[in-house]
C-alpha cells in the first residue's frame, strides 16, 4: 500500500485485505460519524464515506483483528523481544514500530498502565486504530514499518505476552541507573520468576533485558537463574517479590501490578462473571439439538474423512436423503423430517440426479412427500460456491457475497443440514496453512450457528496407505491439510476400505474386500464413541440400465465367531440324535462317536478321536432342547472317563 493514495482508494485496499475501514478526522483519532462501530463499509459503498476530503484511515478491531498499541518508549523496546513476528507493523517518527497488528480470537480491549503512564494496550472489540497512510495529531506521518501477511496469535498467548511486556517495562523503569544493590535486585527478581515457573533461559532473558536497558555494565554477571533453581530444589532460601519490593521501594499498588503481570492470574482488566450451580435446575437445561442420532448437531460441524474411492459422497448423500425423509440409516435414529441442502462439486448435475435417484430407490423412498419437499441439491461444477479466498497479499478473505447468499438460502428454506462435498471445493485458501484453515472453520461455524443448521463436510485423508482401517478412526491428523478446520469439527467419522487382515478375519475373499467400507467414530465431543465400527457393502441400483453405486449395512462376524455359531448349530442338530442312544443317564463319548460314524452319513469318513474332541467342545456348556440338557462331563467310571450326561431341566 502506498502512502499517497486518495482516501477512497486506501479504503478499498483495506476492504480487499479483509479489514473494515473507518473514516477518521484528519490529524486525529476520532471517527467522523457516530455509528462507525455498526456501519459496514465495503468496496461498493466506500466512496460514500471516503469522499475526497482530507482524513485519516482507521480499521475496526475485534472482528478477528487486534492491535498491540505500545504507548511507552521502553515498552516499544521490550516488545521486540517477546511479540511474535507479524507482517503488519507501523508507527510514526516519534514512535517507530509502536503498533503490531495480528489476527486473533481475542476480543477484549485491555490496558496495562502504571500510575498515569500507559505502557501498552491490546486494542480489540469496540475499538478502532488509525493506520497508514494517516497523519498523527503531532503532524508526523503514520507509516508502515512492515507490510505483509498479518500473523495469527490466540487470545491466551497474546495476553501472556502483553503481561510480560508490562512487567519488564515497569521493572526497567524502577531499576537503578547507578551501581549499588543491582546484584541483590537481580537475585530477588530471578527468585520471583523461578518461583512462578519461569524456566532458566526465559528468566535470564528478562533479567538481561531489564539490566541492559538501564546500562548495567555487569549485566552478564546478573544471570543466575540456574544457580537459583538448584538452590530452590535443594531446599535453600531464595528471595523474591517481598525483597524486590524492599530494594526497589515499590508501593503496594506496584507490587500488586507486578504479581498480576508476572503470574498466570487474570489481570483486573478482565470482567469475570460466574454462575452458581445451585441456581441451575436440571429440568430447565435444554437438550442438545441433535437431528440425526449422535451424528448431526445443529450449530456444529460433522466431518466424514476418507481416502478417494471409499464412498464418502454416497454416505453423505444417503444421510441427507434419509434425514429429508425423516428416516434413520446406519444405526442413526431420526424422529423428524428436515430440509437439507447438498452442494456437490465432484459430480455434474446429471450424475448427481442419477446418484440421488438411485439412493431414493435403494432406500425405498420413491414417492415420499417429505423427501421431495425437503431435499435441495445442486452441482457446483458450473457455478462454484467460494466462501473464502486469498487476497493479493495471500491473506484469508471472506467472500461476503457468497457467504451472505448461502446464509440467506439456509434461513429462507429452513435448512437444517448443509452437505459440503468436498471441503476443498468451497475455498481458494492454502489448506496447509493453519491460520487460513482456522479462518475457514470460524466462518463455517458462524454460518451454522447463525442459521441454526448442521454442516456435514466431506474431506479427503492423507497418506492413507500407511494407516490400517482398524486404527484409522484415531488418526484425525491423517486428514489432508492443516488440522485447524477439522479440530473445529465437534464430530468426525473415518471411512476406509477393508484391509487384507480384516478380510481374512471375516472370511471375505481378499479380491472382494474393496467392496466393504468401515465407517468408524473418529471424534465426538458430545457423545461416547462407539466401540464397534459400522460395515457397509457396496451394492448398486440400475437407473436407465446404468449401474449406480449404493451402500447397504452389513453385519460381519469373524471366522472364530462363525465357527462358534456353526458349532452351536451342530450341537442343537445332534441333540435329538444322541438322545436315541441313551439307555442310562449317561453315555460314553467313545460310544457316541462310534454310533455317529455308524449311523450318521455326515460322520462316516471321520475318525473316532476327532469326533470325540468335537463333542467335547460342543457340549462343554449344557445344550438344552425339549427340557433335556446334554453336557460333557469328565468323570472316571471304570475304564471310561469321558461322558455325555443327560438331565431333565425345568
Amino acid at each position: 500500500m502506498v502512502n499517497n493514495n486518495l482516501p477512497v482508494e486506501t479504503a478499498i485496499e483495506l476492504c480487499e485485505q479483509g479489514f473494515d475501514p473507518v473514516p477518521v478526522e484528519y490529524k486525529g483519532k476520532k471517527p467522523l460519524y457516530s455509528k462507525w462501530q455498526k456501519t459496514k463499509i465495503t468496496e461498493a459503498n466506500a466512496h460514500q464515506y471516503f469522499n475526497g476530503k482530507e482524513m485519516n484511515h482507521g480499521i475496526l478491531l475485534g472482528e478477528g483483528i487486534i492491535d498491540i498499541d505500545l504507548d511507552d518508549p521502553i515498552a516499544i523496546h521490550v516488545a521486540k523481544y517477546f511479540l511474535p513476528p507479524t507482517g503488519m507493523i507501523f508507527g510514526r517518527e516519534g514512535k517507530r514500530r509502536s503498533h503490531y497488528l495480528y489476527k486473533s480470537d481475542h476480543s477484549l480491549t485491555m490496558h496495562f498502565q502504571w500510575k498515569d503512564t500507559s505502557l501498552l494496550e491490546i486494542r480489540a472489540k469496540g475499538a478502532q486504530t488509525v493506520v497508514p497512510p494517516s497523519i498523527h495529531v503531532s503532524g508526523e506521518s503514520i507509516t508502515w514499518e512492515q507490510f505483509d501477511e498479518c500473523s495469527y496469535v490466540n487470545s491466551d498467548k497474546i495476553v501472556e505476552i502483553a503481561k510480560k511486556i508490562a512487567f519488564v517495562s515497569l521493572l526497567a523503569k524502577k531499576y537503578p541507573k547507578q551501581a549499588g544493590n543491582r546484584d541483590e535486585i537481580c537475585l530477588a527478581l530471578t527468585g520471583a520468576l523461578i518461583r512462578n515457573d519461569y524456566d532458566v533461559e526465559e528468566t535470564n532473558t528478562i533479567v538481561k533485558i531489564i539490566a541492559g536497558i538501564s546500562g548495567d555494565e555487569e549485566v552478564n554477571q546478573r544471570l543466575k537463574a540456574k544457580r537459583t533453581l538448584e538452590q530452590l530444589e535443594q531446599g535453600g532460601n531464595v528471595s523474591g517479590i517481598p525483597q524486590l519490593k524492599k530494594l526497589l521501594i515499590l508501593s503496594d499498588e506496584e507490587e500488586k501490578l507486578l504479581r498480576n503481570w508476572m503470574s498466570d492470574n487474570v489481570i483486573e482488566s478482565f470482567s469475570i462473571q460466574t454462575q452458581s450451580l445451585k441456581n441451575i435446575i436440571i429440568s430447565q437445561i435444554p437438550p442438545r439439538p441433535w437431528i440425526y442420532g449422535r451424528m448431526l448437531l445443529l450449530g456444529h460441524i460433522t466431518a466424514i474423512i476418507g481416502t478417494g474411492g471409499t464412498s464418502k459422497s454416497t454416505i453423505a448423500n444417503a444421510v441427507a436423503i434419509s434425514l429429508a425423509a425423516g428416516k434413520g440409516w446406519i444405526n442413526q435414529t431420526c424422529h423428524h423430517a428436515y430440509p437439507v441442502w447438498i452442494y456437490n462439486k465432484e459430480e455434474d448435475q446429471e450424475e448427481l440426479d442419477r446418484r440421488l435417484k438411485a439412493q431414493e430407490k435403494f432406500l425405498q423412498l420413491k414417492g415420499d412427500p417429505n423427501l421431495y419437499a425437503n431435499l435441495h441439491y445442486q452441482s457446483g461444477i458450473k457455478q462454484p460456491i467460494i466462501l473464502a479466498e486469498q487476497n493479493q497479499f495471500k491473506k484469508p478473505k471472506e467472500n461476503k457475497q457468497w457467504v451472505e447468499a448461502c446464509s440467506n438460502f439456509i434461513k429462507e428454506n429452513n435448512i437444517k443440514l448443509w452437505v459440503i462435498d468436498p471441503l476443498v471445493s468451497i475455498h481458494y485458501l492454502d489448506e496447509n496453512n493453519n491460520m487460513q484453515m482456522d479462518f475457514l472453520a470460524r466462518l463455517l461455524i458462524s454460518i451454522a450457528q447463525d442459521a441454526k443448521c448442521a454442516i456435514l463436510l466431506v474431506h479427503h485423508s492423507n497418506k492413507a496407505s500407511t494407516v490400517s482401517s482398524e486404527e484409522h478412526e484415531s488418526l484425525m491428523n491423517n486428514a489432508r491439510g492443516a488440522s485447524s478446520l477439522l479440530n473445529a469439527a465437534r464430530i468426525a467419522y473415518s471411512v476406509k476400505t477393508m484391509s487384507e487382515a480384516e478380510a481374512k478375519k471375516f472370511g471375505v475373499n481378499t479380491r472382494m474386500r474393496y467392496n466393504y467400507m468401515r465407517l468408524a467414530d473418529a471424534k465426538n465431543n458430545y457423545a461416547l464413541l462407539s466401540a464397534d465400527a459400522t460395515w457397509l457393502e457396496r451394492t448398486s441400483e440400475y437407473i436407465n440400465m446404468e449401474s449406480v453405486p449404493t451402500l447397504k449395512l452389513v453385519k460381519l462376524t469373524s471366522q472364530k465367531e462363525n465357527d462358534k455359531i456353526k458349532q452351536e448349530e451342530e450341537a442343537r442338530r445332534l441333540h435329538p440324535v444322541l438322545l436315541k442312544w441313551f439307555d442310562t443317564p449317561s453315555i460314553s463319548l467313545h460310544v457316541a462317536a462310534k454310533n455317529l460314524i455308524t449311523f450318521e452319513e455326515y460322520y462316516y469318513q471321520e475318525d473316532k478321536t476327532t469326533i470325540c474332541r468335537r463333542l467335547e467342545r460342543m457340549f462343554t456348556q449344557p445344550v438344552i432342547l425339549g427340557g433335556i440338557a446334554l453336557q460333557y462331563k469328565k468323570e472316571k467310571k471304570g475304564a471310561t472317563s469321558r461322558w455325555l450326561v443327560k438331565k431333565e431341566v425345568a
